[in-house]
């Protein structure tokens, strides 16, 4: 460990848990990006009143990039993925399973039908879906305002940031963007959606790392888009270390175990700075 680095992050962790809003974390990413030399869409251009823009501008070495953040935050106490399945249990629909323990069951790809796996992510976090199409609707129209350099691509990203549903694992989370995302990019929707990357910042998991994240890049993307993700991704664990004392050495081609995806269970609280105990959730 280091000595930590004042920044907006370290400001958030060291807020109680439970007073945390939801502007807190829209501080925190102003702060990280205006570090990164970029700043709000809405400084840098002035947009007609019935624009619904996005929220940052970011210039990168050979890229330049447009980001639009949203927020998971409402909590849901009993709307968990171990309740709803539970209750396709009930109804007979479940192909098969298996009983992991008392509370858990084991499911598979075989478990449902693909018309019943279609229905569970369209529609297990609707907010999800609400985001995405809003935040793809709100990248498109503010590229269409800003003006073009054929020497430097431009890519559109959306930041999903689980605050405060604790019922909602990042691996999840992450499949619901991806079932969704990809969806509208075979049917020729979002074609100012490049990515989405899903992240937590501080909500807890005793078998998850805070800096966790998952990201997906539309198909056939450009060649410089994987590059400009991976780029993005590196500066934000680098502005987590800072907040919180750590080192980060970044090895993107390194070889790694390729984990499970954990679709279930709770986060146990939220990060406190220099402690890293738990404090509110369930």
């Amino acid at each position: 460990m280091v000595e930590p680095q004042p920044n907006a992050l370290g400001a958030l962790l060291s807020t109680r848990a439970l007073e945390r809003q939801a502007r807190d974390y829209e501080m925190m990413f102003d702060d990280f990006v205006l570090r990164l030399g970029g700043g709000r869409v809405t400084d840098r251009l002035a947009l007609p009143s019935r624009v619904k823009n996005s929220d940052y501008y970011l210039p990168l070495e050979d890229c330049e990039l447009l980001l639009e953040l949203k927020q998971i935050s409402v909590y849901r106490p009993g709307d968990t993925v171990d309740a709803y399945f539970e209750k396709l249990l009930r109804q007979g629909k479940l192909r098969s399973w298996t009983r992991a323990s008392p509370t858990q069951m084991h499911i598979g790809p075989e478990s449902l039908s693909a018309s019943d796996w279609d229905r569970f992510y369209g529609k297990f976090r609707p907010s999800i879906t609400d985001h995405i199409k809003k935040g793809a609707r709100q990248l498109k129209e503010t590229d269409m305002l800003l003006a073009t350099d054929p020497r430097r691509p431009r890519f559109c990203g959306l930041l999903l940031i689980n605050s405060g549903d604790y019922n909602l694992p990042l691996d999840l989370m992450f499949r619901l963007v991806e079932w969704r995302s990809k969806r509208e990019w075979h049917r020729g929707f979002f074609s100012k959606l490049d990515f989405a990357s899903c992240l937590t910042v501080d909500l807890m998991r005793a078998d998850q790392h805070p800096m966790q994240a998952r990201h997906i890049v539309r198909p056939e993307a450009h060649a410089l888009l994987p590059e400009a993700v991976r780029m993005f991704y590196e500066r934000w664990l680098h502005y987590y270390a800072a907040a919180i004392g750590a080192m980060v050495e970044f090895k993107p081609h390194a070889p790694v175990r390729d984990a499970p995806l954990v679709l279930s269970g709770a986060f146990a609280g939220k990060l406190v700075r220099g402690k890293g105990v738990r404090q509110g959730g369930l």
